[in-house]
């Protein structure tokens, strides 16, 4: 431990001292001889201007001596400067780091044990997506409570269970996860895990129903973030740590569509005034309600029903538009709209239905059964059309509805049955 103040203080102290009672009691001596000298060469004749100047000789020929001595003395127990010096330098060392010791042996603790310094705070659910990928990340929140900038490595082991199920595909980590973490700081990184789509069903709605994420065995290896920390790697396991699903499952919860008043005409077409209508397909009108059980916002994108006529299934889009009418009908190759008007569930193009976050929504949908996008469509469903009469298709028909969320998911109705009504006729 280095000296205190104190005991340098009484060291100079006591140095100061010796010196001047040395330097006194020699000056002393010197002056006596010099006037004894002096004294001499007076009573011996000489004359005063000599016998002072020659006193005084004597007196710096004395004080000189005594230099030169104390010279010959400092130099005899001053140190070799090469040897000494050398011999030396790791004690100084010593002395200089003595005052710091305890944050070198924390520092050497850390770069050993890194470990034991670097927590895992929590986990929890991070990004997702079991639609399209299917995959769920993992997002680990840790603090950094060692001295050296660290980073997590590329490499991941362990499993991970569904309630008791063992998912297949591997962990890995994100490409995007921030792994690198300065002293004292906390963040989080994240690891993501590859789901199959039969996992992804069995979540959604198997046995395993927003079940128990559970992590076993998980390992990630903490090393320096800089070469020349010489930082010892060290694996950083957890063991029986569990994350609910539940929260992941509410996001994928199915969307409630409830279908009422669903009901279907013929589309007639009138060449000329006066001539027998043709059938161009069905007019399918229907009030749907909507349900969003989710905890976010719901953004959808398309209805689509498919109708089921004499064992063959025809599909339609949802008419758009801010206004529907009752019955349309073709009159001499235009299209009259007429009977009651009502608003449109189904935006105009290029606009979305919102639905806020455990809300529902309802409203009538309009759709007509008839190939009118393509030849290769056109063509046969008229050919079936102009095969049929009303007898084929009335009483009811079963229909399903599919509705397309922002995302590509699709919900689908239970089926249900068209009911038929007649149609205006002119």
């Amino acid at each position: 431990m280095a000296t205190s103040y104190k005991e340098r203080f009484e060291q100079i102290l006591i140095g100061c001292f010796g010196s001047a009672l040395f330097w006194g009691v020699l000056t002393l001596v010197v002056s006596v001889l010099t006037w004894l000298t002096a004294q001499s060469a007076y009573f011996n004749g000489i004359p005063l201007y000599i016998a002072i100047p020659a006193g005084a000789a004597v007196f710096f020929i004395f004080a000189f001596a005594l230099y030169l001595i104390s010279v010959a003395v400092a130099r005899f127990r001053k140190p070799n400067n090469t040897n000494e010096t050398a011999s030396n330098t790791e004690p100084t060392n010593v002395i200089d780091e003595c005052s710091d010791r305890w944050l070198h042996e924390l520092a050497d603790n850390d770069r050993r044990f890194i470990d034991n310094f670097v927590t895992l705070l929590t986990c929890e659910i991070g990004r997702h997506d079991l639609v399209h990928e299917l995959y769920v990340e993992f997002k680990f929140t840790i603090l950094n409570a060692s001295v050296y900038a660290v980073e997590i490595n590329d490499d991941v082991k362990g499993d991970v269970y569904l309630n008791t199920r063992l998912l297949s595909k591997d962990l890995k980590m994100a490409k995007d996860s921030i792994r690198y973490f300065r002293h004292g700081e906390s963040g989080s990184f994240m690891i993501r895990q590859w789901l199959s789509s039969e996992e992804v069903k069995d979540f959604l709605g198997g046995s395993n129903k927003a079940g128990q994420f559970r992590l076993t065995g998980l390992e990630v290896v903490i090393k320096g973030q800089s070469p020349n920390s010489n930082l010892i790697p060290k694996n950083v396991q957890v063991y029986g740590l569990s994350v609910s699903g539940q929260s992941l499952w509410d996001l994928y919860q199915e969307i409630g569509i409830e279908i009422e008043q669903a009901t279907f005409t013929a589309y007639w077409d009138f060449p000329v005034s006066g001539a027998t209508p043709e059938l161009r397909g069905l007019l399918i009108n229907m009030h749907v309600l909507v349900i969003n059980p989710r905890p976010v916002q719901l953004t959808i994108r398309s209805f689509r029903l498919t109708v089921k006529i004499k064992g063959k299934d025809y599909a339609a889009d949802a008419e758009a538009g801010a206004v529907l009418y009752e019955d349309r009908i073709i009159k001499e190759g235009g299209e009259i709209l007429r009977g009651q008007k009502f608003g449109n569930l189904n935006p105009p193009l290029n606009r979305t239905l919102t639905i806020e976050a455990r809300k529902e929504c309802g409203g009538q949908l309009q759709f007509i059964l008839q190939g009118t996008s393509l030849e290769a469509i056109q063509k046969p469903l008229l050919e079936d059309f102009s095969r049929m009469s009303l007898e084929d298709v009335k009483f009811s028909l079963p229909a399903t509805l599919v509705i397309s969320n922002a995302s590509g998911e699709t919900h689908r109705s239970e089926e249900y049955q068209l009911s038929y009504v007649i149609s205006y006729k002119s």
